[in-house]
């Protein structure tokens, strides 16, 4: 098979991998393998033992949500850290990673680390831990966060969504999560060092604000906001801090370059600027590097700025989400 290697487990089953993702598995009395699509994994045909067709049912961020064959279908319910009952014979599960039928294990990074959906956390530590980008519990799942993050690479988590949105201007993309308890916005635009690009025009932050209110996004509603922006967190002021100060809102910004994947949304209607997202997520890697050898210094580090005035507004008081950031 072209660009794949093979993994074999201590029961000798070998795995076969395309692009780092798991396609094939032999086992000794059966073979499956899995039918890919954009969305994700879309069928499983099997041979031997698990012989015959499964479809399957993708839910957010690609997880398998059940399977359907010529005689039956049947759907999987998922706890928030994955545990998955029924258990079907299936080789994805929790958002889309492949799952050990023994023992519910998710094999994250490819093998990188063990994840236990049962103990909700690895059973080894991050070697990124506890000062880089693993954080200061090397066990812990996505930073005991497991609605808004997922971790495809078994070392450090990865913001995902899926749901409502506004497409509030050109390559200019507006929703709202829930990340413990508070409302936090997040807007996905063109950044540089203390300036951004909305539709068009070039602003700072606090002209970005008042772009927002002028598109009827309301501010006081939140909790904290994310500007989701290449240098958003660089500069001085940074677009991040000179947002922060005219908003009253702690404030999410990345330092580097930054570059949101899967990125898929639909209009509702063409007569509204509404949107539907389906698994946004925000790379962690560099994903130019072969492609375009201009960005090979793509990284960037996720930071929290904080007003530092105070907003003249009726009712604004500061908000606090220390600790969301990692």
């Amino acid at each position: 098979m072209e660009n794949s290697r093979s993994r074999t487990s201590a029961s000798s089953e070998k795995r076969f991998y395309r692009h780092n993702q798991l396609v094939t598995v032999i086992g000794a009395l059966s073979v499956r393998s899995l039918f890919k699509g954009e969305a994700g994994d879309l069928a499983q045909v099997g041979s031997g033992e698990a012989s015959g067709t499964t479809l399957l049912f993708l839910g957010p961020m690609r997880t398998i949500m059940g399977g359907a064959t010529a005689l039956n279908h049947e759907a999987l319910h998922y706890s928030p850290y994955g545990i998955s009952y029924p258990q079907l014979p299936i080789l994805p599960g929790f958002n889309g990673q492949p799952r050990e039928a023994l023992t519910g294990w998710y094999f994250l990074g490819n093998g990188v680390r063990i994840y236990s959906p049962a103990l909700m956390r690895f059973l080894s530590p991050d070697r990124l831990s506890p000062f880089d980008q693993g954080g200061i519990n090397c066990y812990a799942y996505v930073a005991g966060d497991p609605v808004n993050y997922t971790d495809p690479t078994g070392h450090v988590k990865q913001f995902k969504f899926s749901g409502p949105g506004r497409l509030l201007g050109k390559k200019t993309l507006f929703f709202k999560n829930k990340e413990n308890g508070k409302l936090i916005g997040n807007l996905e635009i063109h950044g540089d060092e203390g300036l951004a690009s909305f539709d068009g025009r070039t602003v700072n932050g606090k002209q970005l604000k008042s772009e927002l209110v002028a598109k009827q996004v309301d501010l006081d509603d939140l909790d904290g906001f994310r500007l989701i922006a290449c240098l958003s967190g660089d500069g001085d002021p940074s677009l991040a801090q000179q947002f922060a100060d005219a908003s009253g809102l702690p404030t999410i910004g990345f330092k580097g370059r930054v570059y949101p994947t899967d990125n898929r949304h639909k209009l509702i209607s063409k007569n509204s600027d509404a949107v539907n997202i389906v698994d946004y997520n925000i790379a962690h890697e560099n994903t130019f590097k072969k492609s375009h050898p201009e960005y090979k210094h793509f990284a960037y580090d996720e930071h929290l700025f904080e007003p530092q005035k105070v907003v003249a507004q009726v009712g604004r008081k500061g908000k606090n989400i220390r600790g969301r950031h990692s």
